[in-house]
């Protein structure tokens, strides 16, 4: 549009920040980092709406308005919903108001959902790009509708990778688990780990901290009753906000990811634990063995029955520190993969931003 010409670049990040609640979990953290991400290197104006703030009234939804009639580049980070919904109606306005949409995914599950929707797969060939983060999806993407406007773009952090474990040493090992807490990201096979800890007489060797916010009131029920009240090697520690994150993870030795979502994608958790220096154990989901090196940054265990070989690979790496220390270190190099200036590197291909 003529008024856009002979003007700065403006941007604008459309997605969840869940700001009014101070939500906090792999897709607002995201969003965020993304926002921090376009602000610290663009010279333009950079806005944000965040979709948690279209419930609470009319103000935000016409921000957004104002900022997406003036923007030259929508960079979108949707859920489900908001790509099958929100997304078409902001691909027809792209050709109104003459802005270039970036997509930037959230999970490992576009390809199959896309198969449904032949409306947005089409769209979303036209766009500036879609920038995913998984390698498997990026393929499918390529090889089954053609795309040829797709990349992987992994998750990063800008937190100063941290590692501050001791080499050498036995004796306790502190496991910890940080995501939400539910049964679909893992809590039931935590139960039963613990169940076999106890019994199997390790408990003495071994604590159990569990971070995240909680998903439901049953969640919360079976948390306290099947884990917590039982275990006396167990405790419940909160929901962490981003700035303690690190810090607090770099107190623990193995990180516990046994998820039952198969389309994960990239979980800033497993990061998370790399920035602090901690190995990960993880169950198969789809895309683990593009993050978790098997035997080299943690291990990768059975999707569907992942207990024995989780207590199997703590079991070893209690007896054996040594092993775990070079796993630590491991998964602390692993981390410098996923900084701010690799992410930017890839990012400023597809926008002016000077």
């Amino acid at each position: 549009m003529s008024f856009k010409k002979n003007r700065e670049k403006q941007y604008l990040v459309f997605g969840y920040f869940g700001f009014v609640t101070n939500q906090l979990d792999g897709q607002t953290i995201k969003t965020r980092n993304v926002y921090k991400l376009l602000k610290d290197n663009c010279t333009g104006p950079v806005h944000y709406s965040d979709t948690q703030q279209f419930r609470h009234g009319l103000k935000p939804i016409f921000q957004f308005f104002k900022y997406l009639v003036t923007c030259d580049y929508l960079v979108i980070l949707p859920c489900l919903n908001n790509l099958k919904t929100l997304f078409p109606v902001l691909y027809v306005l792209s050709k109104i108001f003459n802005y270039q949409i970036i997509h930037i995914g959230i999970g490992g599950w576009h390809d199959k959902y896309l198969k449904q929707w032949p409306l947005v797969r089409n769209m979303l060939g036209e766009v500036r790009i879609n920038l995913l983060e998984t390698e498997i999806t990026v393929e499918r993407l390529r090889s089954q509708f053609k795309y040829t406007n797709v990349a992987v773009f992994p998750n990063f952090r800008f937190d100063e990778c941290l590692h501050k474990s001791k080499s050498g040493k036995s004796g306790t090992i502190n496991l910890v688990f940080m995501a939400r807490v539910n049964m679909k990201k893992g809590l039931d096979t935590l139960a039963d780990l613990c169940g076999l800890i106890f019994r199997d007489s390790y408990s003495n060797k071994l604590t159990l901290t569990i971070y995240g916010p909680i998903g439901s009131d049953e969640d919360k029920e079976y948390l306290q009753k099947e884990i917590v009240d039982k275990y006396e090697f167990v405790v419940y520690g909160g929901a962490l906000s981003p700035d303690r994150i690190n810090e607090t993870l770099s107190n623990y030795d193995i990180f516990l990811f046994p998820t039952h979502y198969f389309t994960e994608g990239f979980p800033g958790s497993i990061l998370d634990a790399y920035n602090a220096g901690i190995p990960v154990l993880a169950t198969a989901w789809e895309h683990a063995r593009q993050f978790v090196s098997d035997g080299v940054t943690g291990y990768v265990v059975d999707f569907e029955n992942p207990v024995p070989e989780l207590y199997n690979h703590i079991k070893h790496l209690c007896d054996s520190p040594e092993e775990l220390w070079k796993m630590k270190l491991a998964a602390y190099n692993e981390s410098r993969k996923y900084t701010p200036s690799s992410a930017w590197k890839i990012l400023k291909q597809y926008i002016d931003h000077a």
